[in-house]
């Protein structure tokens, strides 16, 4: 196995030929320093390969407890909705046979929908403005993947200077005019939230 370290981002291990035994090891290791909630993994299956995503920093643990802890309270008041109906997706690893996989940041399910194997209907992303290519890769993968179980991904990017949010809301749709028929990504609502807390939509949206 071999492993090479970004040191220009400092957020990325990647390793080369890793197997269950060494991922074992690397679990237990993390487990014992207390980081493996700051930690995600993806793998590429055909090449044994696995990327190992540091989220180190308290901004990233805030920000994506608490969105989706408001998108559990908003679905709630629905009516004839209820916390008892939704079930979250904890940190679970999502298999696609021969391709990658990953684990995720938050996601949410019908509590009807049963077993850990189940995708979640709906996805959160949460990253920093650098890793913003990695947010629309993972879009990608989760609304393709799940051939349909996701339908709804949010991402959430952190600006640090100034330090504001941007939220980008994305679901499939049909294509273009003239462009094929295979339906593709598309970013559907766009929120931009400044530290004093006002909101502003380059794209005119008005309310997730």
């Amino acid at each position: 196995m071999t492993v090479d370290f970004d040191v220009a981002v400092q957020s990325f291990l990647y390793f080369h030929g890793i197997t269950d035994c060494n991922f074992e090891v690397i679990e237990i290791q993390l487990k014992a320093v207390q980081w493996r909630s700051a930690v995600h993994f993806m793998f590429e299956n055909s090449l044994n390969a696995a990327v190992l995503h540091i989220m180190l920093g308290p901004e990233h643990d805030i920000v994506s407890v608490d969105l989706y802890m408001k998108i559990v309270i908003k679905i709630a008041s629905i009516p004839e909705h209820s916390e008892d109906m939704i079930a979250g997706v904890g940190a679970t690893q999502f298999q696609v046979q021969g391709v990658w996989s990953k684990e995720e940041d938050q996601g949410l399910r019908p509590s009807t929908w049963e077993g850990r194997e189940a995708w979640p209907s709906l996805m959160m992303e949460v990253g920093y403005l650098e890793m913003i290519g990695l947010l629309h890769i993972d879009v990608e993968w989760w609304l393709l993947y799940s051939e349909g179980q996701t339908q709804f991904v949010i991402i959430e990017k952190i600006h640090r200077n100034p330090f504001h949010f941007h939220i980008e809301c994305w679901m499939m749709g049909p294509p273009m005019a003239g462009i094929g028929d295979l339906w593709i990504s598309k970013c559907i609502q766009d929120f931009n939230i400044d530290s004093a807390g006002a909101v502003t939509s380059p794209l005119g949206s008005t309310e997730l």
